[in-house]
Parts: C-alpha cells; structure tokens; sequence
C-alpha cells in the first residue's frame, strides 16, 4: 500500500508542475503578444548565456533617460554555433521593443535584428 500511495504523490507532483509551467508559458505569451505594435528603441546587445539547456541573449536600451535591460531566450543550446553567434554580436547595436508605460518590460524580435544576425 505504501508503494501505491508513493507513486500516487509522484503523479500528482507531476501532474501540478505540468500545469504550472503550461500556466506560465501562457502568461508570457499573453504578456508579449502585441509586442510588435510596441515603440522601438535602439540599444545594444549586452552577452548571452546558457540557462537550463536554453541559450539566454540580454540587451541594454534607454527610454525617456532611463536605463534598462532585458532579455530573451533565444533557443536550445544543441544548435550549433549558436553561443560563437550571439558571443559574435556582444557589444553591437540591437534594436528594442518595450511596452508602452511600462518601458521595463521589453523583448527583441528577430525581424527587427535582421541585419544584426546576418
């Protein structure tokens, strides 16, 4: 009985984690969802990082003489070449987009970084 109940628990942890994360997942996806209607800054990129298997690119920008920094997770790190490509763009210009009212909360977007990334 004991064994049963252990597996049980085990299944119900995992169960509640999958439905955290899937609530997270959604929360950010709402969070950015008209980001390409959002005001464009330029900043620079600032360095890159791996975190959790996931390569983590972060940038600086200025809005209304504030500073601020953000970042975006960029894909996996079994990629090839993907840390020598964003090591490559580290101190180079970038271009931003921040939510209006809250310049805090910012992403990049690809389209915007075309030139950037080729």
């Amino acid at each position: 009985m004991r064994s049963e109940t252990f597996w049980a628990v085990c299944a119900l942890v995992a169960i509640l984690f999958a439905v955290v994360q899937l609530i997270r997942k959604f929360s950010v996806q709402r969070q950015f969802r008209d980001a390409q209607q959002w005001s464009m800054t330029r900043g620079g990129f600032s360095g890159n990082y791996e975190d959790g298997g996931s390569r983590v690119v972060y940038c600086g920008y200025k809005v209304a003489g504030s500073y601020y920094s953000g970042f975006i997770v960029v894909g996996s790190t079994l990629k090839m070449k993907l840390k020598s490509q964003f090591d490559a763009l580290k101190g180079k210009p970038a271009f931003v987009r921040y939510k209006p009212g809250q310049p805090e909360i910012s992403t990049l977007l690809k389209p915007d970084q075309i030139e950037q990334l080729t």
